[in-house]
């Protein structure tokens, strides 16, 4: 049968993959086995739209979904209610962040839920297991947000009930116990390495301070950052200075959250071989979207720069070259047709922007570029990339910038190669922003407040079982 293994992961770097400071022995293991798309990104570099852009195979141009809002897909049929009617059982473990009805199938035959953020009377699946194990005072158990966001800090939760290692058990069971004759597509869904980056103990240890590599910080740096990441260091109250203690022990936590999912990964894969079922099975690992990690002395995602916009993404298939890296421009809209291709579904009538990637891999793609997007209108910011060029435009900052040929982005080269770079500007005029659907769905307005900026990043799930404070003393919950 024709399996289909799907792991991702949020706001995980490109530089994940083939890093020597990182302890991910079974993630090295596994891309020997398949191919890695070096110039992969992510159709929007925010969670949500990235993910629609992936479930649907359409760019955000299409699905008029350009920032964490409530997107409504209408006309269009997402990858797992496609496989589901055609025969597939199709297993979601894990975060999905759909944004309206986030409890809903959505397609998917069976969901085994756990998003990171909960409202009073969600049925989330992993909380009812934490409260069932003991662990019902746990109030932050994917790790404290607002001004805690992006301070280091070790999960409340042992490993054996971390989220992490829920969403690898969960996954294992399900391959384990498998028995339909139906093929089957299981997406494993990691919230981690998305801050707060909270891994357990005696995880946290992995790396130490001392032993972290500097963030990427050129000269000029300033000049490279647009209006989203001079606001979004301030949303996440990082804006007062820079220190270097917490930035690298900051970035030691997130290696530490990565090599504990690789340590998942060791378990699936080794439950796939045991099953008989390794060698028959696509498997594709990717994430939404990087993070920015100190890089540019700046945090989170909403850039083009490739620390928050490149992603890692491998692809494993029956019969296709192993240990593989291959140059030519990949996105998660690529995801839906390479899954239906492999599956042997007819997809024609679909209108996927994307590419079959197994095709890609063995150097049939017809296409010399990807596309990126946050916001629209006056609030855009658009990328262009091809194997070797990046173009970006910001219209809150009215800027053009571009790369070419460099490992890493260091100086707007837009006037010193501006035939290079208005020949791709106007490519990304022609090919994606006259085609763009503008909806009203402007992004997030950031407050210049750090505290109202804050208040609703907390989690609100558990505001009553919060309010145990006793008399004369007050908790903040609003």
């Amino acid at each position: 049968m024709k399996n289909i293994l799907l792991l991702f992961f949020d706001q995980m770097r490109f530089d994940a993959i083939h890093n020597s400071c990182l302890q991910t022995p079974h993630i090295n293991e596994l891309i020997k086995d398949g191919v890695f798309f070096k110039r992969a990104y992510t159709p929007s570099p925010v969670c949500v739209p990235a993910r629609v852009s992936m479930n649907y195979g359409i760019y955000p141009n299409t699905s008029g979904c350009y920032d964490n809002s409530n997107c409504v897909i209408e006309g269009h049929k997402n990858i797992f209610e496609v496989l589901s009617e055609n025969g597939y059982h199709t297993e979601g473990i894990g975060k999905m962040h759909f944004s309206s009805d986030k409890y809903a199938l959505h397609g998917f035959t069976n969901r085994q839920t756990q998003e990171e953020i909960f409202s009073p009377g969600d049925n989330d699946d992993y909380r009812r297991y934490l409260d069932e194990n003991g662990y019902d005072y746990v109030f932050d158990a994917h790790g404290q947000r607002s001004e805690m966001y992006y301070i280091p800090q070790i999960s409340q939760l042992p490993a054996k009930h971390h989220p992490t290692q829920w969403v690898g058990d969960r996954s294992v069971e399900f391959i384990d116990k498998y028995s339909s004759d139906k093929p089957f597509l299981l997406m494993s869904s990691f919230i981690h390495p998305h801050p707060p980056f909270s891994p357990p103990t005696p995880w946290n240890k992995l790396y130490r301070m001392g032993d972290m590599p500097a963030p990427f910080v050129p000269d000029g740096y300033l000049q490279l950052l647009t209006y989203y990441n001079k606001k979004q260091n301030r949303y996440k109250c990082i804006d007062d200075g820079v220190n270097n203690y917490t930035v690298l022990t900051l970035k030691a936590y997130y290696y530490a959250c990565i090599s504990f999912i690789d340590y998942q990964i060791r378990r699936i894969i080794e439950t796939l071989k045991n099953r008989g079922l390794y060698d028959s099975t696509l498997i594709i690992f990717a994430s939404d979207h990087g993070e920015l990690l100190g890089d540019y002395n700046s945090y989170g995602k909403r850039t083009m720069l490739d620390s928050a916009c490149k992603i890692p993404l491998f692809l494993k298939a029956p019969n296709l070259m192993a240990g593989k890296v291959c140059d030519s421009p990949a996105s998660l809209i690529d995801i839906m047709p390479t899954i239906l291709t492999y599956a042997g579904v007819e997809y024609a009538d679909l209108a996927l922007q994307g590419e079959d990637l197994i095709s890609v891999a063995n150097g049939a793609s017809k296409r010399a570029c990807v596309f990126s997007q946050l916001g629209s209108n006056e609030n855009g910011l658009y990328m262009i990339a091809t194997k070797d060029e990046k173009y970006i435009r910001s219209e809150p900052d009215a800027m053009d910038y571009y790369f070419y040929g460099t490992r890493q982005e260091e100086r707007n080269q837009f006037d010193e190669l501006r035939d290079k770079a208005e020949k791709l500007k106007n490519s990304l005029l022609a090919q994606y922003l006259k085609k763009e659907r503008f909806l009203n769905n402007e992004p997030r307005k950031i407050s210049d407040d750090k505290r109202t900026g804050h208040i609703f990043q907390d989690h609100i799930g558990l505001r009553e079982r919060e309010k145990i404070i006793p008399n004369g003393y007050r908790v903040d919950l609003r």
